[in-house]
């Protein structure tokens, strides 16, 4: 027979031929019991203390930055806040300004859509006149508190304060205020 006709013999990789070796014992004889197994020779170097370093100064910086990025969220929020805290009260000092001015289309242009279809500047001027007779002229209106909330997806704020008089005690009001087409309007008549 010829190398051609004669079977293939499959060819043994580098793992499998170690795997094939047996395992010496302390005299150098062949471990006839023991079953043959491969020994790794790599071994993983431990991490240096650089290595070490470099990955706790990368889960630092993640922690930064997260931290600040919090930050910046908060802080825009808070802003946004306060900003939309300011609005509510600078149209209740509007309108009071108005009515100071006894400008009357002034003071219902600070009043919400169903509110100025109630009050034309005529009835806005005949309640006020007659409050004037009665307890002297507006001086302003003090505010105590206030509070921002979301009625039915709509944005409300209420103002709790007074609207002083110069010749009667100060008249505590609570006044609540809508958004509408992103401007503060009064909601209710001081």
């Amino acid at each position: 027979m010829g190398e051609a006709d004669q079977p293939k013999q499959p060819e043994v990789g580098a793992d499998e031929a170690r795997a094939a070796v047996p395992l010496q014992d302390n005299e150098g004889q062949a471990a006839a019991s023991a079953p043959a197994r491969v020994v790794s020779r790599s071994r993983r170097r431990p991490l240096s203390n650089r290595a070490w370093i470099m990955i706790i100064g990368a889960i630092f910086g993640v922690l930064a930055l997260c931290t600040i990025g919090g930050f910046v969220w908060l802080g825009r929020d808070l802003y946004s806040l306060v900003k939309e805290r300011d609005q509510p009260g600078t149209v209740v000092q509007a309108y009071v300004r108005a009515v100071q001015a006894h400008d009357w289309p002034r003071a219902q242009g600070t009043l919400s859509a169903s509110l100025r279809q109630q009050n034309s500047p005529t009835m806005l001027q005949t309640a006020w006149t007659q409050r004037e007779q009665t307890n002297g002229t507006v001086t302003g209106f003090g505010e105590t508190n206030w509070n921002l909330r979301v009625v039915n997806g709509q944005r409300q704020a209420t103002i709790v304060g007074t609207i002083g008089y110069s010749k009667a005690a100060p008249e505590p009001k609570v006044l609540t205020l809508v958004k509408e087409g992103g401007v503060w309007k009064l909601a209710t008549l001081p």
